[in-house]
């Protein structure tokens, strides 16, 4: 005869991921004692109490002495968490490498843990410093054991921004220009907010920026919402209002070039003339024929302004320039005095046989045949030359006969002063030598145009005979000589 066995149980709720629940069985009917399995019979337990159960349904079966069976169901029930949580991001933006996240926690049962890998380690701080750009997954614990999860995704925003800087149209004076223009910042990034500088750091903030005078470079600063910013410059033009203008007057030797000069334009136009060798720039060069005006039309493009200007070359005439000689180099003439006018200032060519070459006359001594060409200059710095031939050559009358004198006076009268050779023509080897009655030399001398002057180291010598010898080579011979003469005071 079966049995009727009654029972109840009781199963009290759990708080979040807890194992701690229990399940009470009170048995009836049937023949006791009572045995209570959990796991659908496979084991059994004499106590009617289920301890360390986690949430869930369950079927409970009691078995009374007799074997006779009695299943009944059990929920334990988890109770609903309390905690609720808000996740605060700070991305990672201009000048940082790192972001940050913050959970702040209310309800539940304190103390809180917190993780970001899912459970798998929890710090009690809530904050997550030094996090690198991605998606996380905040997850907070209280001591129930209750657990809340958030995404908590870091943002990277660090690019620089984009900013486009077209430097203003250049302007002339009084004009000023404004750096605030929306032309000078388009093509940038939307809204930027923008700053003006005096330097590329950004530190010396522009005070007037809708009123520059002056040239320069500034600079633009362009910053996002979120900090990030660049810099760049500005150039500003503010040219001066140069004047135009041309060359003075002035004159020019005919024949000579002179250039032009045409200034403060961006372009030139000068008239046309058959002397000018560019019409379209401030400085041609001309060459004139006749006295000539010149006419230019000056144009400022960035001034927008222009005006016509003239100036005068008046061409001078070459002086003319006319050389003389007063001889050819012959037996007897040993230099020929040259001569020129026509001109101020002189300068003969070649100089290696005249006495100076910047002189209207000069002495010239020539060994050979030799033209010369001088250059004169007259107060007008115009040049003219001309050219004189002085002949050297032989088989000319001798005025000397290479002779010598009997007798000199050196008593400084201006008259026979000095013993010398006199119309000997070009002497280009010589040895002139003195002697006194004693046999002594007192005098010696390769220069034909030197003679003695009646003195022997510095003493004036006596009155008496004396001895002469001389060895020559000129032109026309090789002469040699020895006599006698009187020093006469």
């Amino acid at each position: 005869l079966n049995s009727i066995v009654t029972a109840t149980a009781i199963a009290p709720g759990i708080s979040c991921g807890q194992t701690n629940g229990t399940i009470t069985v009170t048995a009836g009917g049937g023949i006791s004692p009572y045995s209570y399995s959990i796991d659908g019979g496979t084991t059994f337990q004499a106590s009617n109490v289920f301890n360390n159960l986690s949430s869930g349904n369950y079927t409970v079966r009691i078995k009374d002495a007799g074997g006779c069976t009695k299943n009944i169901a059990v929920t334990i029930v988890q109770v609903n968490s309390t905690i609720t949580a808000s996740v605060k991001v700070a991305d990672i933006t201009c000048l940082q490498t790192t972001g940050r996240i913050t959970m702040n926690v209310t309800g539940g049962t304190a103390p809180y843990h917190f993780s970001l890998d899912g459970g798998n380690t929890f710090q009690t701080v809530n904050i997550f410093n030094n996090l690198s750009a991605g998606n996380y997954t905040a997850m907070v614990k209280d001591a129930a054991g209750c657990n809340l999860q958030l995404p908590a995704p870091i943002k990277q925003d660090n690019a620089a921004p984009l900013l486009n800087v077209t430097n203003p149209a250049k302007v002339c004076e009084p004009a000023t220009i404004d750096l605030t223009l929306p032309s000078i910042t388009a093509g940038s990034e939307s809204g930027l907010l923008f700053t003006y500088y005096q330097d590329a750091a950004a530190t010396n903030i522009v005070e007037k920026v809708n009123t520059i005078t002056t040239s320069g470079i500034f600079y633009i600063k362009g910053m996002k919402a979120n900090g990030c910013s660049v810099v760049k410059p500005i150039t500003v033009t503010i040219n001066p209002k140069i004047p135009f203008g041309i060359n003075p007057g002035t004159s020019v030797c005919r024949n000579d070039s002179i250039q032009l000069k045409a200034s403060g334009g961006t372009s030139y136009a000068w008239q046309s003339s058959p002397f000018l060798n560019n019409l379209n720039i401030a400085n041609p060069v001309t060459r004139p024929a006749v006295t000539t005006t010149y006419t230019v039309k000056i144009k400022d493009s960035v001034c927008n302004d222009s005006a016509l200007l003239s100036t005068t070359i008046r061409v001078s005439s070459l002086p003319v320039i006319r050389a003389t000689k007063s001889n050819d180099i012959d037996c007897s003439n040993d230099f020929s005095q040259l001569g020129v006018t026509g001109g101020t200032r002189y300068l003969w060519q070649p100089g290696k046989d005249l006495n100076n070459i910047a002189i209207a006359n000069p002495m010239a001594r020539p060994i050979t045949t030799t033209t010369f060409i001088v250059t004169g200059t007259d107060n007008n710095g115009c040049k003219n030359t001309d050219t004189i031939t002085v002949s050297v050559g032989k088989g000319y009358s001798n005025k000397s006969g290479y002779v010598m004198p009997n007798a000199f006076t050196p008593n400084n009268d201006g008259l026979n002063d000095c013993f010398g050779l006199k119309f000997w023509g070009g002497v280009s080897q010589l040895s002139f030598s003195i002697y006194n009655r004693f046999g002594e030399r007192i005098y010696y001398s390769t220069d034909a145009a030197k003679c003695w002057d009646g003195r022997y180291k510095g003493v004036l010598q006596p009155v008496g005979m004396y001895v002469y010898l001389i060895h020559a080579v000129t032109p026309c011979d090789e002469i040699n000589r020895k006599g006698t003469f009187m020093l006469v005071r």
